[in-house]
């Protein structure tokens, strides 16, 4: 699974705003990307800066993120 396919899965299963720190620990402690030596948090904050850039997330209140309406 990309970066992006598990950030937008973490997202829907929430069904609320996350930071970017905690949906990284989510796809972490889940295993959802196969990439042991990436910093999570820096690859995390990149891909969703790429989502919104495609209208699929939207920044939250807070330095929160959520999907994109």
């Amino acid at each position: 699974m990309t970066w992006q396919e598990a950030i937008l899965q973490v997202l829907r299963e929430a069904g609320e705003p996350m930071a970017y720190k905690d949906i990284s620990a989510q796809i972490v402690a889940r295993r959802l990307v196969d990439a042991p030596h990436v910093n999570a948090d820096i690859a995390t904050h990149a891909a969703i800066t790429g989502l919104k850039v495609d209208g699929l997330v939207a920044a939250a209140p807070r330095g929160q993120y959520r999907l994109a309406e």
